[in-house]
Parts: structure tokens; sequence; C-alpha cells
């Protein structure tokens, strides 16, 4: 008998043992078949068949490859828009370390082009005694604890919540700084809720060298600048003025370092210019910062932050003082920052699971059955 009589008697001996509407049903199944099927007995194996196969599943791992790495890759968008925003408040958020100026005579002072100027802020503002190794030795001043007005049973956040939020356990001021990305070792050494059982905050105040600032400010959204200068500031006249002892102001150095400066909250991919900036004054100094702040949106397939980008251009001037007594400038440490009119928005994405899913079908199909007309 020829295989193609006995492929029939199996065929007939399989429709004879199954039931009439099994045998109906089956056969309106066969006639639905698109894909012709040939026995194994008709099916002729060559050597080129079994290289062209290799070919096809290495070129097949290949665009795999690609694919996967294509799916896996973040696909940034940059664009340039103008900035619509109105009647919003700049966050900036710092950390300056001052060598050679105590807390008792760094003082912070705020004044933008509107002219509103704030003088000696303290509100949501930490300083620490710095010893002659630049480490903190003492709590020197932070003016949000002693408020008379906080509620002694809701504790503060120093800053860091954006709502009426309490803040009563040292857990709850981490997790609010968490929140906002946000450097907790500060809050966790200096903070009342953190340092009940800190030894080293207890110790008697000894005589710092130098100061550490940390803090919020919130400012206008126009252009402006904060301070840090020799003397006393004061209003006179809608002027601001800066009152000091003329004897001490040889001893004002404005050598700094400054471990962190942002208007507003972190950008993730973007590093602000002047985190981690050192500064040496050999001589009496006034220290400039010229920032660009442009308004910035971050957004990714889970969050959308808000924030701002900076640009910085750093002007050493050295101050003299002429024989009548007289200072070419102010000694001291200036933050002069203008907003731009655009607006930076950034988008990353990556490619759908489904989209990736369907690529990479249509790879194994493709090669498939490129690699099946090659053979015929």
């Amino acid at each position: 008998m020829d295989p193609v009589s006995d492929i029939r008697q199996r065929r007939k001996e399989e429709d004879n043992t199954s039931g009439p509407s099994t045998r109906s049903f089956t056969k309106k199944l066969e006639k639905l078949d698109i894909y012709p099927k040939i026995g194994d007995d008709y099916v002729i194996k060559t050597e080129s068949g079994g290289f062209v196969s290799l070919f096809s599943g290495f070129i097949i791992i290949i665009l795999f490859v690609s694919e996967l790495t294509n799916y896996l890759k973040v696909n940034r968008t940059d664009v340039i828009t103008i900035d619509n925003t109105r009647n919003e408040k700049l966050q900036i958020n710092f950390n300056i370390s001052l060598y050679g100026i105590p807390c008792s005579e760094a003082s912070l002072d705020i004044m933008d082009i509107s002219g509103q100027q704030q003088m000696g802020v303290t509100s949501r503002i930490v300083q620490l005694d710095l010893d002659e190794n630049h480490k903190p030795v003492n709590m020197a001043l932070s003016s949000v604890l002693y408020e008379k007005n906080i509620d002694p049973a809701c504790g503060s956040c120093f800053g860091a919540s954006l709502s009426n939020v309490c803040c009563n356990t040292c857990d709850d001021v981490l997790s609010a700084y968490e929140r906002r990305g946000w450097d907790t070792w500060f809050v966790s050494k200096y903070s009342p809720q953190c340092r009940k059982n800190n030894d080293e905050v207890k110790k008697p105040r000894v005589n710092s060298q130098g100061c550490m600032m940390w803090g919020v400010l919130e400012v206008n959204k126009v252009a402006g600048n904060f301070h840090i200068a020799v003397g006393h500031a004061a209003n006179r006249d809608s002027h601001h003025i800066h009152s000091f002892n003329p004897l001490m102001i040889s001893k004002f150095n404005v050598t700094h370092h400054i471990e962190k400066l942002s208007f507003g909250e972190h950008i993730p991919g973007i590093q602000n210019p002047l985190d981690g900036h050192d500064m040496v004054a050999e001589s009496l100094t006034s220290q400039n910062y010229y920032l660009k702040v442009m308004p910035t949106v971050y957004s990714n397939r889970t969050s959308t932050v808000v924030s701002n980008e900076l640009s910085v251009n750093e002007v050493s001037r050295r101050v003299e003082m002429t024989p009548f007594g007289q200072i070419t400038s102010l000694p001291g440490i200036f933050f002069i920052y203008d907003i731009t009119p655009f607006m930076h928005v950034v988008t990353e994405s990556r490619i759908a699971f489904a989209h990736f899913l369907v690529r990479v079908c249509a790879v194994i199909g493709g090669v498939a059955a490129v690699g099946a007309e090659r053979e015929r």
C-alpha cells in the first residue's frame, strides 16, 4: 500500500471511531483551516534548510535584543514654551556653611525689584555653630522652634509640609522631608523631635568660628536677591543699608561651602550647578552669584514635578578700603536671581509593553516567513 492510501485509511478509521456529531463538527473546522499540513513522510530536510534555520534564529535573537533595549530606554522630549503662570511664589532651598563668619554675625536679607525687603530673616531657617574643623557644635538659632503663635501640640515640619500638617515625632519630620526629596541629615540630628536623646547637642555652647545656615525661603516670583553681608541691615527712606564697625570689617571672611541651592523641588536627572560648590576668599571679598531661573515642568509615567532649573555666573570682587574709611563694595555673599519668561517642559516616556510585544511578534514572524520563502 502506498503512503497516500495509508494516510487515507488511517483517517477513515479515525472517522469511524467518532460519533456523527463529532465528525460533522471536525469537518467544519477542517474547512476553516488556512494552514495546510503535510505529512512527515513528505517533508524533505536539507543541509541548506538547516543553515537558513540557524541564520534565522541568530537574526531573531539580535532583533529581539534590539527591541528589548528600545523598550527599556527612556525617551526624553524637551520643549521650550512661554511661562504663563501668575501670582506664584518661589521656594528657595539652601544649605550654606560660612567658615569665617560666626552665627552671631551672619544675617540673611532678602529684597526684590517690587520693593519688598526682608531683613534678618530667621523664619524657617536653622543656624548651627561650626568649630575650627567646620563641624556643627551646637544649635544656634531656629526661630521656627520658638515662635509664640505655634501650637505646642502641633510639631513643626520645618518647611517640608505644604499644608497644616503636624510633625510630632522624629519619624514624622523625616517622612515629610523624604516626600519633598530634601536632605534629612540635619533634621535627624538637630530638630527637637529627633535630638531628645542626642547628647552632642546638649553640650554647652562654645565659641564658634563659622556658621551653617540651612532652611527654606519663600520669595515673590520676580527678580531679586538674598545675601549674607557684613553688619546689620536696615531700611531707611526705602533704601537697603548695612551698618557695621569699620574696625571689624577686615575680619569678615566670606569663605564658604554651598552644599545645596535649589529653586523648588528636586528634578530627577538634573544637577543644580552650585551644589557642592566651594569658595575660598583670600582677602576681603564681595562674592556674587548671578542666577538665571527657568521654570521647569518634569513629567514621567508616574509623577509630575513643577520646579525650576538654574544657570549661574560667578563674579568675585576684591573690596578695597580708601584712606577715608570708605569701601568700594559691600563684603558678603550675594545671590542675584532673575526669572526667565520661558518654561522648559521635560517629558520622559517608555514604549508601552503591548507595543513591545507586537514588535517582537512581528520580528519573529517576519524572519520565519522570509526564511521559509527562501527554502521553497
